[in-house]
């Protein structure tokens, strides 16, 4: 437990993305512990030689996003992927970022948090974006407790929708970093061929910085055809992070 208590961003991570729920938060750690993706002997060797081992957010988030499997299964992960696409327009990787940022501003000042579907859809309308794309993006939100709908328990379509703390920190800060960005390249459709023939399957860790770099410049080139359109997810903002992410991670493989 004082590996945990010594990691503020571990601590948020848990706490953001289980939305208080302790059987889910506590899911997390048993994910973290039986996961093949973690070092077992690197983390008892440090522990036993230090007296304490202090688990990088990293290194938690990865075990997580992957859980029992070798690849990101968005069926099986706990973790949504924001940049999945339901048709070959590009632009659609920022959709679902957009949407949950929308919500979580607009609905600060709306009814309990919620705010119109019909306002959703206009917001999303304004930046070229079709009916069936919105639709599809609402629905992957809700099934992955991105959004609560209104109403909650019904069949009936939803009149409006409420950021969950799952959603506000999947759009906030999971783009930050290059653990997320490296599950989602495999999960994620590349529309441009040109990028497609760059982010291939590999498994060494310099092979998927390399790979990481070019879905980021990916994502960029995407976004840049939402140029002129009002958003509420700052891409730019988060590419700077997941930047600095990407070259502390190179610097530590050189040390």
């Amino acid at each position: 437990m004082e590996s945990f208590k010594r990691s503020r961003p571990l601590v948020q991570f848990i706490d953001e993305l289980s939305g208080g729920n302790t059987r889910r938060a506590l899911d997390f750690l048993l994910t973290f512990i039986g996961s093949g993706h973690v070092n077992a002997e690197k983390i008892l060797s440090i522990a036993d030689e230090q007296g304490h081992y202090n688990i990088p957010i990293h290194e938690f988030m990865r075990a997580v996003i992957y859980g029992d499997f070798d690849h990101y299964d968005p069926a099986g992960s706990p973790i949504a992927n924001v940049f999945d696409i339901s048709s070959q327009d590009g632009r659609e990787h920022f959709l679902l970022p957009n949407i949950l940022a929308f919500v979580d501003r607009t609905g600060r000042f709306g009814q309990e948090g919620f705010v119109e579907a019909k306002r959703v859809h206009e917001f999303c309308q304004d930046m070229a974006f079709f009916p069936s794309q919105i639709e599809a993006a609402l629905k992957r939100a809700v099934a992955a407790r991105l959004l609560d709908p209104c109403p909650l328990y019904n069949e009936a379509p939803s009149i409006a929708f409420r950021i969950t703390t799952a959603g506000a920190y999947t759009y906030r800060e999971l783009p930050h970093f290059f653990s997320y960005l490296d599950a989602m390249t495999v999960d994620t459709p590349i529309v441009d061929r040109e990028f497609r023939v760059e982010i291939r399957d590999c498994d060494k860790v310099d092979q998927r910085l390399q790979r990481g770099e070019w879905f980021r410049k990916y994502l960029d080139k995407e976004h840049r055809a939402l140029s002129g359109k009002a958003f509420a997810f700052d891409w730019p903002a988060a590419d700077k992070y997941l930047q600095e992410d990407i070259s502390a991670i190179r610097s530590r493989r050189k040390d």
